[in-house]
């Protein structure tokens, strides 16, 4: 029998938010060391009336 742990991220990036940089919401998935990550709110605004 072993232990095993799941670090699990849920992560709203509110359609890139408020000048968020892509590349600085990509940094703060990896640096949180997650296994398994759901992120919210990943469709480009331009398209929140279709």
């Amino acid at each position: 029998m072993f232990n095993a742990t799941l670090r699990v991220l849920s992560y709203n990036i509110y359609w890139g938010g408020h000048q968020k940089d892509l590349e600085e919401t990509i940094e703060v998935i990896r640096k949180s060391g997650a296994d398994l990550v759901g992120i919210q709110e990943n469709v480009n605004r331009e398209y929140e009336d279709q």
